[in-house]
């Protein structure tokens, strides 16, 4: 078949030479071949220009299931190097290390008042090192605490806020009212309304009124990335905020989507040890989410109750790297990376998403502050720390909002007014030899009943077999065009 690379970046290491990945959005790929190590800036071009490459059936099988797919790539001997990590070619054959070492200088000795004018001034320098003395930018803007923030400290930095349009998308329908958890919100629109006139940033809705489907889109994606699409009930306003930078003429889209792990993943909340496979350690959030998905499974099957079992076949072998599994859960936490970081990864669009909050500064300048700042609970208000940055750039009810956002609740209604072309890509997957691999194609087939129903069941359809069906999708093109 014929696959182009995007950039001319494959180079062979020379013996001794290493390269680090600078930045979220910047990974690089390589492999061995030969005693030779292969490096380039996209996985495209490195599996175009090295050779025969196959899938990795255990690879696929964790991208399906939600396990290690930022540090893996699902090529057999091909591997991701990702930021805050180096690659060196040394005598004994490549090796990984990590360059971003934070806890290796922590200074807690600042006290509690001062820690948040310390953050605050590491955000707005990488805040006005992204915008620079007159870039115009678009920005994504949840309503929530750290998307919020990002725009305020862009609105204060920038001589006109007319060079920053904010952007918020909504659920369109809505989820019905019981299907939205005790503590969550699915609309942030007043919130982010209320923080464009706070700050003076022009603020737009974002709907998906014309129903868009990453169905549509998502072979484009495949040729692009050489590998499955994240993301898939965002991914309608994720495509849609690229559009509208660039009928901005914006070629920056400002995003705080680290803030969750950068400015509320202290020591209390970190996320739990990784097992090899790439799975959380027993009782940590994997666990949980396990355990939603089973309760859900077994109340809202169609027909009056059911048990749907997952997709992906179990046991197939896949292993974590070492340098990842050996990372403090917090820092692998906030190290990790989307895998389609970086310029236009949704459309191709000439736009680049960048992500102050997930900076290396700003990750040391979060390490090294105060235990306590991570353990106080002000007033019985969680996230103390981003509440007393925001505590004069933001609106009071964004800053004490306590409501958690949840994106794709409108999911379930694509998918039931899509459902014929779910069902052939349930048919597609089931047909594809590398997706029979590692994916239950009889489980598979047997789900489409959930796409002929209610909301309900559509929910439970998305929860359990959507990811499974775009990985899988991924396969059949890779058997339809190798």
């Amino acid at each position: 078949m014929t696959r182009l690379p995007e950039q001319g970046t494959l180079r062979r290491l020379d013996l001794g030479e290493s390269v680090s990945v600078l930045g979220k959005g910047e990974a690089r790929y390589w492999t061995e071949s030969d005693g030779d190590v292969w490096l380039a800036d996209s996985l495209p071009e490195l599996i175009t220009g090295t050779g025969d490459h196959k899938l990795s059936p255990g690879a696929l099988a964790a991208f399906a299931d939600r396990r290690g797919g930022i540090w893996l790539t699902p090529f057999t001997g091909v591997h991701r190097l990702t930021f805050g990590h180096r690659l060196e070619f040394a005598p004994r054959g490549p090796e990984v290390t990590r360059w971003l070492r934070p806890e290796a200088n922590l200074d807690r000795r600042t006290s509690l008042r001062e820690v948040a004018a310390l953050l605050r001034e590491v955000i707005e320098a990488e805040v006005a090192a992204a915008l620079g003395p007159d870039v115009s930018a678009s920005v994504a803007m949840s309503g929530g605490l750290d998307s919020t923030l990002v725009a305020a400290i862009a609105a204060e930095g920038v001589s006109d806020p007319n060079r920053l349009t904010a952007y918020c998308a909504v659920p369109s329908p809505p989820p019905p009212p019981e299907r939205i958890p005790r503590g969550r919100i699915a609309d942030e629109w007043p919130l982010a309304e209320a923080v464009g006139e706070y700050t003076g940033i022009a603020t737009v809705r974002l709907a998906n009124l014309d129903r868009v489907d990453w169905l549509d889109s998502v072979d484009s994606f495949h040729a692009r990335h050489f590998r499955s699409l994240p993301a898939q009930s965002n991914y309608w306003w994720l495509a849609a905020m690229e559009e509208a930078a660039m009928a901005a003429g914006h070629r920056i889209i400002l995003t705080g989507q680290s803030g969750n792990a950068t400015l509320s993943g202290g020591p209390p909340h970190a996320a739990p040890p990784l097992l090899a496979d790439g799975s959380w350690a027993a009782g940590g959030l994997r666990a949980r989410s396990l355990d939603a998905i089973r309760r859900l499974r077994a109340g809202a099957g169609a027909g009056g109750g059911g048990s749907w079992p997952s997709p992906v076949r179990p046991g197939l072998p896949v292993s974590m790297p070492d340098h990842v599994l050996a990372m403090d859960p917090w820092l692998r936490w906030c190290l990790a990376d989307p895998p389609t970081g970086g310029r236009g990864p949704w459309t191709g669009a000439d736009v680049t998403w960048v992500d102050p909050l997930g900076t290396a500064s700003v990750i040391t300048a979060a390490m090294s502050l105060p235990t306590g700042v991570w353990h106080r609970r002000r007033r019985g208000v969680d996230r103390a720390l981003a509440r007393d940055l925001a505590a004069d750039l933001l609106p009071a009810a964004v800053g004490g909002n306590q409501l958690r956002g949840q994106q794709g609740t409108d999911m379930p209604w694509l998918l039931l007014e899509h459902a014929e072309h779910y069902l052939a890509a349930i048919d597609r997957v089931c047909q594809s030899p590398t997706a029979r691999t590692f994916l239950d194609t009889e489980a598979l087939a047997a789900s489409g009943v959930l796409l002929r129903a209610g909301y309900a069941e559509a929910h439970v359809w998305q929860q359990v077999y959507l990811n499974a069906i775009a990985v899988g999708l991924f396969a059949d093109w890779w058997d339809r065009t190798e």
